[in-house]
């Protein structure tokens, strides 16, 4: 059965940026990849074709190998991929005056095997594109010619496989040992990295929330004006209204403020990797205030809340009265709110939890 492993420079970098167990767990799936990408029993053949061959089993051995050479162009990119973030992982280290001398090598050893690879590769395409002994369409004209295109292709095909694998075991071998003899620094840069996809998830909702809270200010708002068309008293919906217009401003202002440090995303690069621990900390540290002090403003939209009950009960307002429509748009948009506010700080942290508890399956399942 033919077995290709693909693995992403989205994984390998989620790698770099998990903690300890995380990261050892990923590089021992990464390291099966040196295992499992074998060369299909089924037409191991190849490597010792012969004229005797019939042409279907040619045909299917060079339909094999172009299939091959697709896969294993893809490899080489994306192993090229690794070298700039083993470099990233690099200076993450020197700035926290880590020791790299273990590391410093890997890079150009890597880059050397992959270039072996590379060139045993290119020599299979090369005699694949000019595939003697068949035509274009893949079916055999020359047996003999046959035999020999695909003995070649197979064989440059298996050897750049066997430099690729030992080029990733290398350097798998290489980062697994830096990652033991510094535990705490891949713990540091998973939990930085959490903790900023995390609150992209909560600035997110709370921005959602905000959105929502404008919609209750606009309904309360037509309730007071419906209710003093119908000769009603609205001091206490009037006076509620004003401090959760205050509160929200306040918390228009501490969103922004969030919003504002986590777009800058200092110590972190775009794609949420940490770039430099202590200011990727300071990031996190700063954000998570403007979002909790937000959230500490909305929750109060809850006293709005119970102020609308208060007047609907004091007015002692029938279900036939016109102002009726309006109340109920208004209480509902703030139960709404409040409902949605009370639990999106419960959400944040069940985030941040389900973030730590997955993050083996989701690297596990990326390879």
């Amino acid at each position: 059965m033919k077995t290709h492993v693909f693995f992403s420079t989205q994984s390998f970098s989620r790698l770099l940026s998990a903690g300890r167990p995380a990261f050892l767990f990923a590089l021992g799936a990464l390291l099966v990849f040196g295992l499992v990408f074998t060369v299909p029993t089924s037409v191991a053949f190849a490597a010792t074709a012969s004229p005797a061959l019939s042409n279907a089993s040619l045909t299917k051995v060079f339909q094999h190998d172009l299939s091959w050479l697709n896969v294993q162009q893809t490899n080489l990119a994306k192993a090229n991929d690794v070298i700039a973030l083993i470099q990233n992982l690099i200076i993450q280290a020197n700035n926290q005056s880590i020791n790299t001398t273990a590391l410093t090598g890997a890079p150009n050893n890597y880059q050397s095997q992959l270039a072996t690879a590379k060139t045993l590769h290119d020599s299979a395409s090369a005699v694949l594109s000019t595939h003697n002994g068949f035509d274009a369409g893949g079916n055999v004209t020359e047996p003999v010619a046959a035999a020999a295109t695909v003995q070649a292709a197979t064989s440059d095909l298996q050897n750049a496989h066997k430099d690729l694998v030992a080029a990733m075991q290398s350097l798998l071998k290489t980062v697994k040992d830096f990652a033991k003899a510094n535990p705490a620094f891949f713990t540091k840069i998973d939990g930085l990295t959490v903790s900023y996809l995390d609150e992209q998830a909560w600035l997110t909702g709370q921005q959602a929330n905000l959105n929502e809270a404008n919609t209750v200010m606009t309904n309360v708002q037509n309730l007071i004006t419906v209710a003093q068309a119908n000769n009603l008293t609205t001091a206490l919906l009037s006076d509620a209204l004003a401090t959760f217009q205050a509160r929200l401003t306040s918390a228009q202002a501490s969103d922004t403020a969030a919003a504002g440090i986590l777009s800058t995303h200092a110590g972190f690069d775009a794609g949420g990797n940490v770039t430099n621990p202590a200011t990727a900390a300071i990031t996190v540290n700063t954000a998570r205030t403007g979002l909790q002090a937000a959230h500490n403003s909305l929750v109060h939209s809850g006293d709005l809340l119970l102020a609308l009950t208060l007047w609907r009960d004091t007015n002692h307002i029938p279900a036939s009265s016109p102002v009726v429509p309006a109340y109920k748009l208004a209480r509902q948009s703030t139960q709404t709110l409040y409902d949605s506010v009370k639990v999106e700080l419960n959400s944040h942290v069940q985030g941040l939890l389900d973030r730590l508890n997955n993050l083996l399956t989701v690297l596990s399942g990326e390879l």
